[in-house]
Protein backbone atom coordinates (compact mmCIF):
# COMPACT_ATOMS: atom_id res chain seq x y z
CA UNK A 1 0.00 0.00 0.00
CA UNK A 2 1.38 3.39 -0.93
CA UNK A 3 2.06 5.98 1.75
CA UNK A 4 -0.31 8.51 0.15
CA UNK A 5 -3.18 6.01 0.18
CA UNK A 6 -2.64 5.41 3.90
CA UNK A 7 -2.88 9.13 4.65
CA UNK A 8 -5.93 9.50 2.38
CA UNK A 9 -7.54 6.48 4.06
CA UNK A 10 -7.08 8.01 7.52
CA UNK A 11 -8.33 11.38 6.28
CA UNK A 12 -11.39 9.70 4.74
CA UNK A 13 -12.07 7.86 7.99
CA UNK A 14 -11.86 11.13 9.90
CA UNK A 15 -14.27 12.99 7.62
CA UNK A 16 -16.61 10.04 6.98
CA UNK A 17 -17.16 9.32 10.66
CA UNK A 18 -19.53 11.62 12.52
CA UNK A 19 -17.14 11.96 15.43
CA UNK A 20 -13.94 10.14 16.21
CA UNK A 21 -13.01 10.86 19.79
CA UNK A 22 -10.95 10.08 22.84
CA UNK A 23 -12.61 9.67 26.23
CA UNK A 24 -11.49 11.97 29.04
CA UNK A 25 -12.29 10.92 32.62
CA UNK A 26 -11.59 12.36 36.05
CA UNK A 27 -10.81 15.86 34.77
CA UNK A 28 -9.98 18.28 37.55
CA UNK A 29 -8.38 21.71 37.56
CA UNK A 30 -7.44 24.46 39.94
CA UNK A 31 -5.53 27.71 40.19
CA UNK A 32 -3.18 29.35 42.65
CA UNK A 33 -1.22 32.59 42.52
CA UNK A 34 1.48 30.65 40.62
CA UNK A 35 -0.80 29.48 37.80
CA UNK A 36 -3.45 26.95 36.85
CA UNK A 37 -3.11 23.22 36.38
CA UNK A 38 -5.25 20.25 35.40
CA UNK A 39 -5.13 16.48 35.54
CA UNK A 40 -7.13 13.78 33.78
CA UNK A 41 -7.10 10.34 32.20
CA UNK A 42 -7.52 9.94 28.46
CA UNK A 43 -8.17 6.75 26.49
CA UNK A 44 -9.31 5.34 23.17
CA UNK A 45 -10.05 1.80 21.97
CA UNK A 46 -7.96 -0.01 19.36
CA UNK A 47 -8.80 1.05 15.81
CA UNK A 48 -10.54 4.29 16.82
CA UNK A 49 -8.68 5.18 13.62
CA UNK A 50 -7.69 2.37 11.29
CA UNK A 51 -4.57 0.72 12.70
CA UNK A 52 -4.37 2.86 15.84
CA UNK A 53 -3.52 1.03 19.07
CA UNK A 54 -5.67 1.33 22.19
CA UNK A 55 -4.29 3.66 24.84
CA UNK A 56 -4.96 4.82 28.39
CA UNK A 57 -2.81 7.62 29.84
CA UNK A 58 -2.82 10.04 32.77
CA UNK A 59 -2.02 13.67 31.97
CA UNK A 60 -0.92 16.53 34.24
CA UNK A 61 -0.70 19.91 32.52
CA UNK A 62 -0.21 23.59 33.34
CA UNK A 63 -2.16 26.36 31.62
CA UNK A 64 -0.21 28.06 28.83
CA UNK A 65 2.75 25.68 28.84
CA UNK A 66 3.95 23.55 25.90
CA UNK A 67 2.72 20.00 25.39
CA UNK A 68 3.58 17.72 28.34
CA UNK A 69 4.10 13.97 28.05
CA UNK A 70 1.41 11.85 29.70
CA UNK A 71 2.02 8.63 31.66
CA UNK A 72 0.74 5.25 30.47
CA UNK A 73 -1.67 3.53 32.88
CA UNK A 74 -1.79 -0.21 33.57
CA UNK A 75 0.80 -0.96 30.89
CA UNK A 76 -2.07 -0.75 28.40
CA UNK A 77 -0.20 1.26 25.78
CA UNK A 78 2.31 -0.29 23.39
CA UNK A 79 5.80 1.15 23.05
CA UNK A 80 4.81 2.46 19.62
CA UNK A 81 2.37 4.93 21.18
CA UNK A 82 2.96 8.34 22.85
CA UNK A 83 0.37 10.72 24.32
CA UNK A 84 0.95 14.34 25.29
CA UNK A 85 -1.41 17.13 26.32
CA UNK A 86 -1.64 20.91 26.45
CA UNK A 87 -4.03 23.41 28.05
CA UNK A 88 -4.09 26.56 25.96
CA UNK A 89 -5.16 29.86 27.41
CA UNK A 90 -6.12 33.31 26.24
CA UNK A 91 -2.88 33.88 24.33
CA UNK A 92 -3.94 31.53 21.52
CA UNK A 93 -6.07 32.91 18.67
CA UNK A 94 -9.71 32.02 18.08
CA UNK A 95 -11.16 29.48 17.41
CA UNK A 96 -8.71 27.30 19.36
CA UNK A 97 -8.04 29.60 22.26
CA UNK A 98 -9.41 30.14 25.71
CA UNK A 99 -9.51 27.03 27.88
CA UNK A 100 -8.81 24.66 25.02
CA UNK A 101 -7.48 21.23 25.95
CA UNK A 102 -5.43 19.37 23.36
CA UNK A 103 -4.32 15.73 23.32
CA UNK A 104 -1.88 14.37 20.77
CA UNK A 105 -1.64 10.60 20.16
CA UNK A 106 1.43 9.70 18.12
CA UNK A 107 1.52 6.07 17.00
CA UNK A 108 3.40 3.90 14.57
CA UNK A 109 1.26 2.44 11.82
CA UNK A 110 2.35 -0.25 9.40
CA UNK A 111 4.05 2.17 7.00
CA UNK A 112 4.23 5.51 8.82
CA UNK A 113 4.02 7.40 12.11
CA UNK A 114 0.75 9.28 12.66
CA UNK A 115 -0.30 12.11 14.96
CA UNK A 116 -4.01 12.18 15.83
CA UNK A 117 -4.90 15.35 17.71
CA UNK A 118 -8.00 15.84 19.83
CA UNK A 119 -9.50 19.11 21.03
CA UNK A 120 -12.01 20.18 23.67
CA UNK A 121 -12.96 23.73 24.65
CA UNK A 122 -14.95 24.76 27.70
CA UNK A 123 -15.61 27.86 29.81
CA UNK A 124 -13.43 27.42 32.89
CA UNK A 125 -15.43 29.98 34.89
CA UNK A 126 -18.88 28.45 34.35
CA UNK A 127 -18.27 24.74 33.61
CA UNK A 128 -16.45 22.02 35.46
CA UNK A 129 -16.55 18.93 33.25
CA UNK A 130 -15.31 15.66 34.79
CA UNK A 131 -15.88 13.15 31.98
CA UNK A 132 -16.32 14.04 28.33
CA UNK A 133 -15.50 12.96 24.78
CA UNK A 134 -12.67 14.86 23.06
CA UNK A 135 -13.13 15.05 19.30
CA UNK A 136 -10.18 14.15 17.07
CA UNK A 137 -9.87 17.08 14.67
CA UNK A 138 -6.61 16.34 12.88
CA UNK A 139 -4.64 13.33 11.65
CA UNK A 140 -1.22 13.96 10.13
CA UNK A 141 1.95 12.02 9.50
CA UNK A 142 4.61 12.80 12.09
Amino acid sequence: MKFSSIVLGLASALTATAKISYQVTGFGSGCSPGGCGAGFNVSAPADYLSGAPAFKFNCAIILGRPYADCTALDGSSPSTSKVSAQWRGLSYPYPYGENALWVSHVFRGTDAVFNATGYYEYNFQTESPKDFPMQVISVTTA
